[in-house]
């Protein structure tokens, strides 16, 4: 009877052993097709992002040229022709110029969008006060006149290309995004953060950004309501979340006190450097 109970114990254990190893080496299989359909699919959706940014960059650059033309000659059109031109011929060449510069600044938002999907950064020592200060040089220039107040801006180390770009929209933003009748008032200034980075702010009292519209306004061609009639494409602040990315920086929107919204980015101040693979983990999050 011993002896009996021992060989079933026995058989007992070799069998529940070999079916542990069967189903050990089926979760093995399972493992390994789910990986392989998980890398296929990366790949295919690597291969189909790169057709998109491709297609992009193509469309935009081919809309460019037309597009330029139709405003080079409806400007023509309205100089030299605008004494032979009735009212409504003139306030019909006045909204194609118009619908001409909308879509001009629309395909340029595109072309800068799809440019940062695989931007190269390189890194140097920049002034971002002198940035800062070009920025609000060229919108004085355009005829826009908003009152900035550029403060003491550190010394960051960045692309100098790049950085500019995330100052142009948000300082261009914030001079533009203002209620009716109103002028744009802007104060850039910065914090310094530990561990050796720097928080630059920019703040406006425009229309302001809705407490439930900040986590999502940073996405692609979104637009909150209340920029209903204001021209652009929605892409401005998603090349500056980017680019912000590729800097391994942070960039986020909060309420200003006294109305309107302080849109913020974080940057390294110079020394401090990211290794080509820290960007790149930084840029794909």
């Amino acid at each position: 009877m011993i002896g009996l109970l021992l060989a079933t114990i026995v058989l007992t254990a070799d069998s529940s052993r070999a079916r542990a190893v069967q189903l050990a080496r089926i979760a093995d299989d399972r493992r390994r097709a789910e990986t392989g359909r998980a890398d296929r699919a990366e790949a295919a959706l690597r291969e189909r992002t790169a057709e998109l940014t491709g297609f992009s960059a193509a469309a935009g650059q081919d809309l460019l040229i037309p597009l330029h033309t139709i405003a080079s000659f409806t400007n023509l059109l309205l100089e030299d022709s605008a004494p032979h031109l009735d009212a409504a011929s003139r306030g019909f060449l006045d909204r194609i110029a118009r619908s001409t510069r909308r879509m001009l600044a629309a395909v340029d938002e595109l072309v800068a969008y799809t440019a940062t999907t695989d931007a190269a950064i390189d890194l140097e020592p920049v002034d971002t006060q002198h940035l800062a200060l070009d920025v609000a040089a060229s919108l004085i220039v355009t005829g826009e006149r908003p009152g900035i107040d550029v403060g003491d801006l550190p010394m960051v180390s960045a692309d100098p290309v790049l950085l500019r770009q995330v100052l142009d929209h948000l300082i261009g933003n914030a001079a533009r995004f203002v209620r009716h009748g109103t002028a744009a008032r802007i104060t850039v200034a910065a914090q310094e953060l530990p561990d050796g980075w720097w928080r630059i702010e920019v703040a406006d009292r425009g229309i302001g950004v809705p407490a439930d519209q900040r986590s999502q306004i940073f996405a692609p061609f979104h637009r909150t309501p209340a920029a209903a009639g204001f021209p652009g494409a929605g892409l401005g602040l998603a090349i500056c979340r980017r680019i912000v990315a590729l800097h391994g920086g942070e960039i986020g929107v909060r309420a200003n006190p006294g109305g309107g919204s302080v849109f913020w980015f974080t940057v390294s101040a110079t020394g401090v450097t990211l290794s080509a693979d820290d960007l790149a983990q930084l840029a794909a999050a």
